[in-house]
């Protein structure tokens, strides 16, 4: 199951990429976690910066699945710039609270 996300994930990611000639430069794959309470998957990769910026992209998706409800936080930052912005990011992630009410 989690394979097959993966593959699915990264073969639109690469495709999503070539057409702003952009490169995956490392594919970290995708893992199974607990994300306040419900279940998500975590997608890390690595990107090339796009025509004009210097460095690269660490990029992390986490989607959270929950029916109609389900959404997916992409976070990401210049690896230039891993020192300041690392720790927010990892912040970001940590601070997810999923209420466990429905709304009609």
């Amino acid at each position: 199951e989690i394979l097959e996300f993966d593959t699915a994930l990264k073969q639109s990611i690469y495709r999503a990429m070539k057409a702003f000639d952009g490169t995956i430069l490392h594919w970290g794959g995708t893992k199974k976690q607990n994300c306040g309470g419900r279940i998500a998957m975590l997608t890390e990769y690595r990107r090339s910066a796009n025509s004009g910026e210097r460095g690269s992209f660490n990029v992390r998706l986490i989607r959270i699945l929950d029916g109609s409800s389900s959404f997916t936080l992409t976070v990401s930052y210049n690896e230039l710039y891993t020192v300041i912005f690392k720790p927010i990011c990892n912040r970001v992630i940590s601070s997810l609270k999923i209420k466990n009410e429905y709304h009609q």
